[in-house]
């Protein structure tokens, strides 16, 4: 849930809570340095009280530009918390949060019901963009995470807004922010994030 790893034919460490060992020798690793984590044997993913509760995949046929435009007028929460509800849409997190809306020329502050039809359409397209990236990159290792093959990511080298605070916007040059919003930091350029 928060720090939990599933590693494909890695290596046991301390934090190894469950080992599933496969015919072929294979071995799935459940690894989980906080102990948030769960593993539950279920036929439908929907016997998971959490898991009807997920909007769409990004990725997904059902999460289209009609979508969103039919969400946004309905909610005057700031973009960046609509972005980062599970229910909304499923998986996306707080550093491709940003990075998606520093894509889109999108304030974080914006309410997602004053958004223009051309700016629903960037955040469609860039969250589409931005996710394809990270996963060509293998994710971000910012701290502790781990692919499922056990390797770091690299995104977070590529990063343009994300935990840059008082550097140069790589896009016009002005100083990165940083404000909190419910809790979490949300990076953007002042100038060119309207």
């Amino acid at each position: 849930m928060m720090t939990g790893q599933m590693i494909v034919d890695g290596k046991e460490d301390k934090h190894t809570r469950v080992r599933f060992t496969f015919s072929d020798g294979g071995r799935l690793l459940y690894n989980d340095q906080r102990r948030f984590g769960q593993i539950r044997l279920v036929e439908q993913l929907h016997q998971i009280p959490h898991f009807r509760k997920l909007g769409p995949e990004p990725f997904s046929k059902d999460f289209t530009f009609e979508y969103m435009r039919e969400v946004f007028p309905k909610t005057s929460r700031p973009i960046k918390n609509v972005l980062l509800d599970h229910t909304f849409v499923a998986g996306i997190g707080n550093i491709y949060a940003c990075e998606i809306l520093f894509q889109s020329k999108i304030s974080p502050k914006r309410q997602a019901c004053r958004l223009s039809l051309p700016e629903i359409k960037s955040i469609h397209h860039n969250i589409r963009e931005v996710l394809k990236e990270a996963i060509l990159y293998r994710g971000s290792s910012m701290r502790n995470y781990r692919d499922g093959s056990g390797k770091k990511g690299s995104y977070n080298e590529r990063l343009s807004v994300y935990a840059r605070q008082n550097q140069s916007c790589p896009r016009c040059k002005a100083t990165v922010l940083r404000i909190v919003q419910s809790g979490r930091s949300s990076f953007y350029c002042g100038h060119c994030q309207k």
